[in-house]
């Protein structure tokens, strides 16, 4: 049984514990001291008196090997739905453990929140734990002392590496905060920033701080969510009570200079920063356009740093990694927020890990000696160090696990448009034929030992994305074209397609004029081409003539060119509408989410599902519509969720557009029918060989490629061509 963050209620506070397990022998042996370490009798071992023998205080801070399972063998599986389940059922009787301890302090309504605020049961513990945490911080878990009869010395070791440490590890000064999506973590960081205030500080008193040491909250997050950040300031916090301030990379150098001037005066409460920017700032130092040294993001360290979003900087090697650890490193207390504190491998929590600085898992080469190995080669020990670790600084509540009865319902209902015979039609029919089929002869090639250059292989993956924007009237006038040229090249007298070989469909594809590509947004560059309304955008038009008239809709589309045709559409049609993508500015997405929740005149709103599907709220709309299907549907289920939250009061309709009979609705097919797979691999060790054929697969199935699993070995043997 694994330690809870806190004690159990029938014991001493954090602060009075023995923080060390203690082992008393002759000689430091480390073969011997992990031979103990990892025996199930240590486990039942009780204290015993100091007569030379074996002790540890805390039983349950023992971990061991499983001697039933071979810790040789190697690329084994593990099942990551079952163990993300076990972290699930874990952090659910931890959080008990942890929420109900008469040593943790009851709830106090803290001072700055509006009187309309409610919290619900399960924010209110958190912000009782939040403070705990960061008022008491409790001792490392991973040390244990041993102790010399003999001599009367002692020394402390390291409970993961076994080694001898010059100096104990640090009490633990951060947490993760790892609530599903949609149960307030934003809300109860608020509650911990006023709960919480500065030692000497007091929120809102304009007479100026008496603190001595830092007084800023630090929020990193993606630069989308800083206006929810922003907006739930102003719903939740009585004016006057935060000064807030938006560190932003888009100002001038000595604007950013002067803001961060500001937070060394004490002026500032909160500052807001984007990962990329403080990323940017890592990199490239400010400076005038003389050199010299200016103030920037990274010149000062601040009471406490909050990563929201903190998936955003799970790779180490990334920028924003760096410069989110670097601002962890001079900040006192640091909280990271995320929703999936365990997504596709153990990796993906070392960065928490690092973060929140608990040692020495906060080493990313121990942590894969220690955890990342040992579950490779399934050795228990490396699962229950990370179930402990988890379960030390995390606080984690999921749905399912809470009494949330007042949540209003969802329906979700998948809209199946027709083609009508005509341009559209013609237009996907077009791009479907001509890229079937040369897609096919490269996959027929590569089997019989023919090679194709990148340049084809590109090609077609790339047609194949314009097959999917022909579902919503996307393919540049110029690219149908082109397509239509190909597709008589290919195509006998008869009017049936030609077999061609990998060689000719190469030669095809390799002189094949380069299509205008995409934005960071995915819209399409070019016109597309000048037709009437795709029937997609008149079955939304027909779709909101059914919405009630106090109603509001969001329309998300991935791409911001299908948003400019429903944008046209709904203004021809009277309506009035706001709008969230990639190229709007900070200060533009909070206008455009408070004109949604605002003016009544303006019911809709067009999003992008990248720019707006996390981070925000838009709770004043209830309907939504999903104008085309996601590669990722998890992506979608974000965007949905922007709704369907807590502050909702009227039930949330869902409409999911598929055109009938085309990639798309195989597409949708394909993650119904193996939605099980799918989650499942989300959650498994794919190599990066299965990840490839994973793909693979699946394209193969939408433009209906016959290919067992045994011949997909050749699409991952070379990394030529992905």
């Amino acid at each position: 049984m694994l330690n809870a963050h806190r004690p159990p209620s029938n014991v001493s506070r954090p602060s009075q514990r023995t923080p060390f397990s203690s082992v008393d022998s002759n000689a430091v042996d480390e073969d011997a001291l992990s031979k103990l370490m990892m025996s199930k009798a240590v486990i039942s071992a009780q204290p015993k008196d100091d007569n030379g023998t074996a002790r540890i205080d805390n039983a349950s801070d023992a971990v061991y090997e499983d001697p039933n399972v071979d810790p040789t063998v190697e690329n084994a599986v593990v099942d990551w739905s079952e163990e993300r389940k076990g972290l699930d059922n874990l952090f659910l009787e931890q959080a008990k453990a942890k929420l109900n301890l008469e040593s943790l302090p009851d709830f106090e309504r803290p001072i700055g929140f509006k009187p309309s605020v409610e919290f619900f049961d399960h924010q209110k513990d958190g912000i009782r734990w939040l403070v705990e945490t960061e008022r008491n911080p409790s001792p490392n878990p991973f040390m244990f002392s041993k102790n010399f009869f003999k001599t009367g010395k002692s020394i402390i070791c390291d409970a993961i590496t076994l080694k001898k440490l010059e100096t104990p590890h640090p009490p633990v000064k951060g947490s993760i905060l790892a609530d599903e999506m949609g149960l307030g973590k934003t809300l109860q960081s608020l509650g911990l920033i006023l709960s919480n205030p500065p030692k000497g500080h007091v929120y809102g008193n304009v007479g100026g701080s008496e603190a001595t040491g830092d007084i800023c909250t630090l929020i990193l997050c993606p630069k989308g969510v800083i206006s929810a950040w922003t907006q739930e300031i102003k719903k939740c916090v009585v004016p006057g009570t935060l000064r807030v301030e938006t560190y932003d990379g888009s100002r001038t150098r000595k604007a950013r200079s002067k803001t961060i001037e500001k937070v060394q005066r004490k002026e500032v409460d909160i500052l807001l920063c984007s990962y990329d920017t403080a990323g940017s700032a890592f990199e490239n130092p400010n400076t005038d356009n003389k050199g010299n040294w200016l103030l920037d993001i990274h010149s000062k360290g601040f009471h406490r740093v909050i990563f929201d979003e903190a998936h955003e900087v799970r790779n180490r090697a990334s920028k924003k990694f760096k410069a989110a650890a670097a601002i962890a490193k001079a900040s006192e207390f640091r909280l990271v927020l995320t929703g999936t504190p365990l997504v596709n491998k153990p990796d993906d929590v070392q960065p928490f890990l690092d973060l929140v600085d608990l040692k020495p898992l906060n080493n990313p080469s121990i942590f894969k000696k220690e955890i990342t190995d040992r579950i490779k080669h399934r050795q228990m020990r490396g699962m229950t160090k990370l179930r402990r670790a988890l379960g030390f600084v995390t606080l984690r509540r999921t749905k399912d696990g809470l009494d949330l009865g007042n949540i209003v319902p969802k329906t979700v209902h998948i809209s199946r448009v027709e083609f009508v015979q005509g341009e559209h039609k013609d237009v996907h029919d077009t791009l479907y034929r001509v890229t079937k089929s040369l897609y096919e002869a490269l996959v027929k090639g590569k089997r019989a030992g023919t090679t194709s250059t990148r340049t084809a292989w590109g090609r077609v993956f790339e047609m194949a994305l314009r097959v999917r924007q022909s579902c919503n009237a996307l393919v540049p006038s110029e690219e149908y074209q082109e397509s239509c040229e190909l597709l008589a090249k290919i195509t006998a007298d008869d009017g049936s397609l030609l077999e061609i070989t990998a060689e000719e469909a190469t030669a095809l594809l390799d002189h094949s004029d380069e299509s205008n590509g995409n934005d960071s947004d995915g819209s399409v560059q070019g016109n597309p081409a000048s037709f009437p309304d795709s029937p997609k955008i008149i079955a939304l038009l027909k779709s909101i003539k059914s919405m009630q008239p106090d109603e509001k809709a969001v329309i998300f589309s991935q791409w911001t060119g299908h948003l400019d045709l429903i944008e046209s559409a709904l203004k021809r049609e009277g309506h009035k509408v706001a709008r969230i993508d990639g190229n709007k500015s900070l200060e533009e997405r909070e206008a455009a989410i408070e004109t949604l929740s605002t003016d009544k005149t303006v019911r809709f709103m067009v999003c992008s599902i990248k720019a707006a599907g996390v981070g925000i709220t838009l709770n004043a709309a209830n309907v939504v519509f999903i104008m085309d299907p996601w590669w990722n549907e998890a992506q979608e289920n974000q965007a949905i969720d922007r709704c369907h939250r807590f502050g909702q009061t009227k039930p949330v309709r869902v409409f999911r557009f598929v055109m009938k009979g085309t990639i798309e609705e195989k597409l949708v097919e394909t993650f119904q029918q193996k939605k099980a797979t799918l989650a499942k691999g989300a959650l498994t060790r794919l190599s990066k060989a299965e990840a490839k054929r994973a793909e693979m697969a699946t394209m193969m199935d939408l433009f209906d490629i016959d290919a067992e699993d045994s011949e997909m070995e050749w699409i991952v043997d070379d990394d030529e061509y992905f």
